[in-house]
């Protein structure tokens, strides 16, 4: 089952729509999503902001978590065959 975090990095979501962060950061300033600073370089995005106000970019991070979680079972399952 896939595990879904309530904040994702700027530079992660950037990873899933496979589009750099600078370019990312326009996007989502563009669509009104909110991004919370920490720190000079940490910025973190809700995902209730983002299924709120971008719903296609939404739909896009669930389907890369998944592969990303169908990546890991994958491994798992070749370790286990290794151990035979």
């Amino acid at each position: 089952m896939m595990e879904l975090k309530m904040v994702y990095t700027v530079a992660e979501l950037a990873k899933a729509a496979q589009m750099s962060t600078k370019r990312l950061r326009r996007l989502l300033a563009s669509m009104d999503v909110p991004v919370t600073v920490t720190g000079p370089r940490s910025r973190y995005v809700f995902l209730t902001d983002l299924k709120a106000k971008m719903p296609s970019m939404w739909e896009s991070l669930l389907l890369w978590e998944e592969r990303q979680c169908l990546g890991e079972e994958d491994l798992l399952a070749e370790e286990d065959c290794n151990d035979l």
